[in-house]
């Protein structure tokens, strides 16, 4: 009779924590697919924003640029060669080109204006086609900045040769030529399209760290 009474509590018991399992499994199952599916989101947020701060993480680090030399400034009144009407070179104008020619070997910094664009991805060959998207500019000053490049986003005023106002949206510093053609290999690299011009004469470019050039 103890055996029977025994033998009943017990399969009551087994019963009861067999039950409660039963209970505890889908939750459990429940905790561990919202874990996963957290899990995944999360690392399909942090794929997307490595994507975004690729192209700003530090870089430029290997190259010893100009500007960091100490060189002087070369004033305003920088000479050009010649000026076509036709441009063979898609990041500057010729004129741009003539001056970087006849300054090469003087170590001395140019004040240029630098704007950017993202490469046309529908006509990656010809270069000269790239400069169709306007790059953002907070991106463009997020990279500047990962590359310790001294280039600010500004506008300048000045005349044109005809007495008119005008206004010109850019990035401005100080670079010498070599450093202008490495930062367009880097930009290159990154999707970036530049293209580089003269700060307008007017600009008030010159300190008495200016640089009296003889070519000029």
């Amino acid at each position: 009779m103890k055996l029977i009474k025994f033998t009943s509590i017990l399969l009551c018991f087994l019963m009861i924590t067999a039950m409660f399992a039963g209970c505890d499994t889908p939750e459990e199952s429940k905790a561990d697919i919202s874990e996963s599916n957290i899990s995944e989101v999360s690392e399909e947020v942090s794929t997307q924003e490595s994507e975004v701060t690729e192209k700003i993480e530090p870089w430029g680090t290997d190259y010893d640029w100009d500007f960091l030399k100490g060189w002087q400034r070369h004033s305003n009144n920088i000479k050009s060669g010649y000026f076509n009407s036709w441009e063979p070179y898609p990041n500057y104008s010729s004129a741009f080109e003539s001056s970087m020619n006849i300054h090469k070997g003087i170590e001395v910094l140019v004040h240029i204006a630098m704007s950017p664009y993202y490469v046309n991805p529908d006509n990656p060959i010809d270069k000269a086609e790239k400069a169709k998207f306007p790059c953002d500019i907070g991106e463009m000053q997020k990279w500047l900045e990962a590359g310790g490049i001294p280039l600010e986003y500004q506008t300048i005023r000045y005349f044109d040769v005809h007495g008119n106002e005008q206004a010109a949206r850019a990035f401005f510093g100080y670079l010498s030529f070599a450093d202008v053609e490495k930062l367009i290999e880097y930009a290159e690299k990154n999707g970036y399209y530049l293209y580089f011009s003269f700060v307008p004469s007017n600009s008030t470019a010159a300190d008495d760290n200016t640089f009296n050039c003889p070519k000029c």
